[in-house]
């Protein structure tokens, strides 16, 4: 925690294009089961963009088991919190266990 009070978390969190490049090397071919860790400080640059690459990649799994996406959020960003939770929700409407959201707290 002493790192995060000599380096504050700051600026853009383009999520949406981290996930597709996650996403292009799960579906390569080469890979077995895939978990990706998302550690965020931040709201997205986009949610819909965000939403939109995780749906294309759910719809192209062929095993529910083989993709798996942990969300953990440090800081205290309270935008960044409720966008998990939407997404978290969104998922389990729709994905079922593709999603697992985790939250620490960093009051600076």
């Amino acid at each position: 925690m002493r790192e995060f009070a000599r380096n504050a978390p700051m600026g853009s969190t383009n999520l949406a294009a981290a996930l597709d490049e996650a996403f292009k090397d799960h579906f390569s071919g080469t890979k077995g089961a895939t978990t990706i860790l998302v550690i965020t400080d931040g709201e997205p640059d986009d949610r819909e963009q965000v939403k939109a690459v995780i749906r294309k990649a759910a719809d192209s799994l062929e095993y529910d088991v083989e993709l798996s996406i942990s969300f953990l959020q440090i800081g205290d960003d309270r935008t960044a919190a409720e966008f998990l939770v939407c997404l978290y929700s969104y998922a389990q409407h729709t994905y079922d266990d593709l999603f697992c959201c985790n939250y620490l707290i960093h009051n600076r």
